[in-house]
């Protein structure tokens, strides 16, 4: 797995979570937050067709000092990516953490893509030989904010093997994270679909720009809203919401959304580049894959 942060520099505070072994580093004086991993056990089905063999559903559960976020995977013009790393594994194939669906927040002067007082990461850890158990430590480094931010860190140490006893519990927590997961744009439950993505004439010297329109049954909601990442490396500003016309002459900031092609490293190439939109309404998200031209 890919690191999606840099490690943090953090003071240490010891816990014992759920039969794995972890510890917590953030600032001195300031409110702690609460870090757990839950193990659900073996996959018994993936729910995608596949068999599920050699596969286990663990979360994540990070709960927050009241009125303090954390960032989403892509945390916008500020803020720190969770970053979920094995730093040991014996029998590890990969791991698979998803992210519910953020929402976008302005401190009046900057954006970000945050949740706010508690998130669950629902992860799958695949084994190499599936008849073997899985061991791993896993380091969890994350920022959390306030009028401050602070930087924090975890550790667990977790044992899997295919005789385990399943938790129910723990896999109702998985269950429950999961359907907080955007869908992908072709599943018949998505109710957002990304209608047009498509380029719009700027001025000299101005960076590309594009549109997108969103369309579907929550397409008309006031919390609608459009986040879109880039390949590695890239720092793509949030999409500006774009008034649209209403009956009576009122304009209600709707379904477009205008996204300009900054922050990219100099020099990297741009055609055929892969953006993720992640489509946004309430409580329920959809993915989208669009590449430039």
């Amino acid at each position: 797995m890919k690191p999606i942060a840099r490690p943090l520099a953090s003071a240490v505070l010891a816990l014992a979570l759920l039969g794995a072994q972890a510890t917590l580093a953030a600032g001195q004086g300031v409110p702690q937050p609460d870090t757990r991993l839950v193990v659900a056990g073996p996959v018994s089905g993936a729910g995608d067709g596949s068999s599920g063999a050699g596969g286990y559903d663990l979360a994540l559960v990070v709960t927050l000092p009241k009125g303090w976020h954390t960032y989403w995977r892509s945390p916008g013009d500020v803020g720190v990516p969770p970053m979920l790393t094995p730093q040991e594994a014996d029998n590890l194939a990969g791991l698979d953490v998803g992210f519910p669906v953020p929402r976008r927040y302005f401190d009046g002067y900057s954006e970000s893509i945050i949740y706010e007082d508690a998130v669950t990461l629902p992860i799958r850890v695949a084994a190499t030989e599936a008849d073997a158990p899985v061991t791993l430590r896993l380091g969890f480094d994350f920022g959390y904010c306030k009028e401050i931010c602070v930087p924090a860190h975890a550790s667990f140490d977790v044992d899997l093997h295919p005789g385990m006893t399943p938790d129910t519990g723990a896999d109702r927590l998985v269950a429950a994270a999961r359907a907080t997961l955007p869908l992908p744009e072709d599943n018949p439950a998505a109710r957002l679909r990304l209608a047009e993505f498509a380029p719009v004439p700027v001025g000299p010297g101005a960076p590309p720009r594009y549109r997108l329109v969103v369309e579907g049954p929550d397409a008309g909601r006031a919390d609608l809203d459009v986040f879109v990442e880039g390949p590695e490396g890239w720092s793509l500003p949030l999409p500006k919401p774009q008034a649209e016309p209403r009956e009576g002459g009122e304009t209600s900031e709707g379904h477009t959304f205008l996204l300009d092609l900054q922050g990219i490293p100099k020099g990297a190439p741009t055609a055929g580049a892969a953006l993720r939109i992640t489509m946004v309404s309430g409580t329920r998200g959809v993915e989208a894959i669009r590449r430039l031209p």
